[in-house]
């Protein structure tokens, strides 16, 4: 347990705790295993803890009138999440669901970030920080969805992937994930078998590899290039 505190202490804002506040925080968190389909909370459900991802990916997503599944976002290992519970909203408005065959996630009570909060003016400026910077990644996305061609925004997806959970392999980066071309689609809202064309292409002029559950990006820098066109 102690081991995986001390990951969430290397986030910025959490650096800015005292002996005594981080003692306080263990004996407040509770860490909880998931397995992979396993909501971590529903829309409706009270909005009263932050989580942290341990082990594992976690997507944030709704379901439109017809049932039909929207990938919001998709959380990694190291991040926060959940975290507008802090500005009061009551209820969720979205649903988490794990990813990966096992995951783990640090449960914090809202309360208990608050009492931090209120204590720690520095904790509490630096969790802000990471609400804005939410806020302003959501934004971009719905920017990008506005204005931004199809294969624009799926080049986009795989770059963020490389940075967030991308290995160097060499010169190439090596992205493992479980995502259908379904998830992709919803996360740059698409279709399917848009989503596939583009990805084949990409394919035919050798800058990524694709088998199943893993993607190899050949030249992000020519990647790069191509979302400038």
């Amino acid at each position: 347990m102690i081991q995986t505190l001390n990951r969430i202490f290397e986030l910025d804002a959490f650096k800015e705790l005292n002996p005594e506040e981080i003692d306080w925080l263990q004996e407040k968190s509770k860490l909880k295993s998931f397995e992979k389909g396993e909501f971590i909370f529903s829309p409706g459900n009270p909005s009263a803890s932050v989580l942290f991802v341990v082990e594992g990916r976690v997507k944030l997503g709704a379901f439109n009138n017809d049932g039909k599944e929207m990938i919001k976002h998709i959380f990694f290992q190291n991040e926060l999440f959940g975290i507008m519970a802090i500005s009061n909203q009551k209820l969720r408005a979205n649903y988490s669901k794990a990813m990966d065959d096992y995951n783990e996630v640090l449960e914090i009570d809202v309360y208990d970030m608050k009492k931090l909060m209120q204590k720690n003016a520095s904790f509490s400026l630096g969790i802000s920080k990471i609400m804005g910077d939410r806020l302003v990644q959501f934004q971009e996305r719905i920017e990008s969805l506005m204005f931004k061609d199809t294969s624009t925004r799926v080049i986009d997806l795989l770059k963020e992937f490389a940075k967030k959970q991308g290995q160097q392999v060499g010169d190439e980066i090596m992205i493992k994930h479980n995502l259908t071309h379904q998830d992709f689609a919803s996360l740059t809202a698409t279709t399917r078998q848009t989503v596939t064309s583009i990805l084949n292409d990409l394919k035919k002029e050798d800058l990524i590899y694709m088998e199943r559950g893993k993607m190899l990006i050949r030249n992000i820098d020519k990647l790069s290039y191509l979302r400038r066109m």
